[in-house]
């Protein structure tokens, strides 16, 4: 009985350890089903990309040889921050630096390597909303 009860609570441990490997951006990423979805990502490359589902909030990975290069989220359970999906950003984001991407849209750092995006048309103000959240290599 105790062998059984060992192996389920090592086959827990390491099910919920291995799920994270979708969510880190440069890990081998085998997609399961055949999918036909592309995403447009920052640098402008047409990627392909699939939905995948981590404690209960939904996420985009864009994938390119196999390596996850895009992670982003419009799920309003997601936070980073404090922040959520519609909320305006704190005073204090409106000192550090903005990006822009043509096409694609405003962005600035939260923490961790996430990105808060927003409209592409312009630039956020004070009651400006974040339209979702991202992770992305802008190095690369």
């Amino acid at each position: 009985m105790n062998k059984i009860i060992l192996l389920s609570l090592v086959s827990i441990m390491s099910l919920s350890c291995s799920s994270k490997k979708y969510l880190t951006l440069n890990s081998i990423v085998k997609e399961t089903k055949a999918n036909n979805t592309f995403f447009f990502v920052p640098n402008g490359a047409l990627i392909k990309s699939f939905p995948i589902i981590e404690k209960n909030i939904e996420y985009t990975v864009g994938v390119l040889n196999n390596k996850a290069i895009y992670i982003g989220t419009t799920d309003k359970n997601f936070t980073i921050s404090g922040l959520k999906i519609n909320d305006k950003l704190p005073e204090s984001y409106f000192v550090g630096e903005w990006g822009y991407r043509a096409g694609w849209g405003y962005y600035i750092e939260i923490e961790s390597g996430w990105y808060a995006g927003f409209d592409f048309k312009t630039k956020p103000n004070r009651d400006s909303r974040v339209q979702w959240f991202f992770k992305f290599d802008f190095n690369k």
